[in-house]
């Protein structure tokens, strides 16, 4: 009985790592260098961060939006 309880522990574990590997680029922040232009279809945040004091780097979701999901 501990022994299935057991597998069936590490296959659900299992199927938990395979799919958070296989959704981890679907939310991935572009991370670039100061001098770097991040490249986005509508238009880049144009947030300040205030613990860096550097521009976003994610891209707005809508066009006419000037700032990110995280920065509205």
């Amino acid at each position: 009985m501990k022994n299935l309880r057991k597998f069936y522990l590490v296959i659900f574990l299992a199927a938990i790592a395979v799919g958070s590997f296989s959704f981890s680029s679907d939310f991935k922040v572009n991370s670039t260098t100061d001098s770097e232009v991040v490249a986005c279809k509508i238009g880049q945040c144009s947030a300040i961060a205030k613990s860096t004091g550097q521009q976003c780097k994610n891209c707005v979701s809508k066009a006419g939006d000037s700032n990110c999901s995280q920065h509205k």
